[in-house]
């Protein structure tokens, strides 16, 4: 079955010759639109992952290693959960300026006020595309320890700080 031919459509102009190739400036112009807008996409989910603010976590249970980091324009702020109960802070809200961390946290005043011990624990390695590989130093003790970052939970952490 053949399509009818209804004839020109309402938006070619009766001017134009028969044989004349249609104007394309149109389709290219929406073409040019949906790869910037694509280009702009790459550009900031590349950003949002290069940031080092998120949560990278290891383990499970008493063996659990949660590392928060949070980076500002203004500030640098951070956490440690060791197992169940040891909730650290970063003392230095300096942010790394190199993929080689060494970052330093202690026991919040608030914690140490309710009897809680104080503790100091250093964190030391490599943080790179979401990854964490190095050690951790409590006590003149080291153990080695790889962390991922949860990049779902981290973008809504980054979109979270960053937004107004």
């Amino acid at each position: 079955m053949r399509t009818p031919n209804w004839g020109p459509s309402r938006f070619e102009s009766d001017s134009k010759p028969q044989g004349m190739t249609p104007d394309l400036s149109p389709l290219y112009g929406r073409m040019g639109l949906c790869l910037s807008i694509l280009a702009i996409c790459i550009f900031g989910y590349q950003w949002l992952m290069s940031d080092i603010s998120g949560l990278y976590t290891s383990g499970q249970g008493p063996t659990q290693v949660d590392l928060t980091l949070a980076k500002t324009n203004t500030s640098f702020t951070g956490t440690l959960v060791l197992g169940l109960r040891n909730y650290l802070v970063l003392v230095d809200p300096t942010p790394p300026d190199s993929e080689e961390i060494a970052l330093h946290f202690e026991t919040s005043q608030d914690l140490i006020n309710q009897g809680f011990p104080n503790r100091q624990v250093d964190l030391v390695g490599t943080l790179k595309d979401g990854h964490f590989s190095g050690s951790v130093v409590y006590g003149g003790k080291s153990r080695k320890i790889e962390l991922t970052r949860d990049d779902l939970a981290s973008i809504h952490m980054i979109m979270r700080a960053h937004l107004p």
